[in-house]
């Protein structure tokens, strides 16, 4: 079975100025993909949309490469994330869960757990499982109990798999050991998690959540945003999508060249303006303050390179770039390693979250 995988679309994100239709053209192109490689079928692993209710602009961007794919005969299987969550409860209310009301040909929408049967394999998809599921306990205790929810449902659902058919996991998670891209609430250490050998009784994982290419095991993997979200994602050459194919065990990742995002220096301003790419975003790191008017000159002169958005910023207000780990420790422990590394004061900052994480 051929399938084609993509995740994290984020439709209807509003960042740097670019337009909605930038980010449905690398939806598009996803589809195009899809159809052009005949594949069996098309997985967009949660956070299509970036919130529960987008603008009809926003979700016309999603429908059309949806229906593309679907009326080519390509099964199109879209699981929920956890920004297009009505409630911790589940989708109920949440423009996937219309476009699952639908019941439109060939496309099939998880906003709860469930096994979709088709005929080149099985599809088990679970939505985002959020800590506020739990009730009860301190925020580790309900970590954990989500934790086990998600491990328990996983296996569970690989009873489902029928004799001579692959059978492959969809799930908008957190892996133990993962690579965290641009996502920020992740670093906190809030998200249940699952470790890789969780997929073990799957021919494969398309997994959503984690910005950032990956794979976390021999069969799982994480498509990553296929568009850059910020200067803290991925660079725009690991930007794009997975082809695997389970009958020869092979898996290709297809880049979407999105819009790249660039940091400039101050001084390198002349030298990087020169062979900066076309469209990218710019960060200007200035040394130091500059009137006005020198302000200016510097955002003309990468205006005129082919800037297509210029921001201003100070070495003091440059964050470390984020590349931790998903492990399993405490909420402690990640916030002040957070804090730390982004040159934050640990206190009284991490005094005020334990207080509010205790209440």
């Amino acid at each position: 079975m051929r399938v084609a995988h993509s995740a994290d679309a984020h439709i209807g994100l509003q960042s740097f100025g670019r337009p909605v239709e930038e980010f449905g053209r690398t939806l598009m192109t996803f589809a195009e993909t899809a159809i052009a490689e005949r594949v069996d079928a098309a997985v967009l692993a949660g956070d299509t949309w970036h919130t529960r209710a987008p603008s009809p602009g926003a979700i016309l961007q999603v429908i059309r490469p949806v229906r593309a794919m679907a009326e080519a005969g390509i099964p199109v299987v879209i699981d929920l994330g956890n920004h297009e969550m009505a409630s911790v409860a589940g989708g109920e209310g949440t423009t996937l869960a219309w476009l699952g009301e639908l019941d439109l040909p060939n496309v099939y929408v998880a906003t709860e757990g469930r096994c979709i049967h088709l005929d080149c394999g099985t599809f088990a998809v679970l939505p985002y499982v959020h800590k506020r599921s739990v009730e009860g306990g301190t925020l580790p205790e309900r970590m954990a109990a989500a934790s086990a929810e998600l491990a328990f449902h996983i296996a569970a659902m690989a009873d489902f798999r029928r004799p001579g058919l692959p059978l492959v996991f969809v799930g908008h998670l957190t892996v133990t050991g993962a690579m965290l891209g641009s996502e920020a609430a992740m670093q906190l250490g809030w998200d249940a998690t699952v470790a890789p050998e969780a997929f073990a009784p799957y021919d494969l994982a398309c997994l959503g959540h984690i910005h950032a290419k990956q794979v976390v095991s021999e069969r799982a993997f994480y498509a990553g945003s296929p568009d850059v979200h910020g200067f803290d994602d991925d660079d725009a050459s690991r930007k794009g999508f997975w082809l695997h194919d389970t009958d020869a065990n092979t898996h290709r990742f297809i880049p979407s060249h999105p819009r790249a995002f660039v940091t400039v220096p101050e001084a390198d301003l002349v030298s990087m303006a020169e062979s900066m790419p076309q469209g990218a975003v710019v960060r200007l790191v200035l040394a130091d303050e500059r009137t006005p008017a020198g302000i200016r000159d510097a955002v003309r002169l990468l205006k005129d390179a082919g800037a297509f958005y210029v921001r201003i910023t100070t070495p003091e207000k440059h964050t470390v770039r984020r590349t931790q780990q998903a492990v399993d420790v405490t909420p402690r422990a990640q916030m002040e390693a957070w804090l730390a590394a982004n040159k934050y004061p640990i206190e009284p900052a991490l005094a005020i979250a334990e207080e509010v994480m205790a209440s």
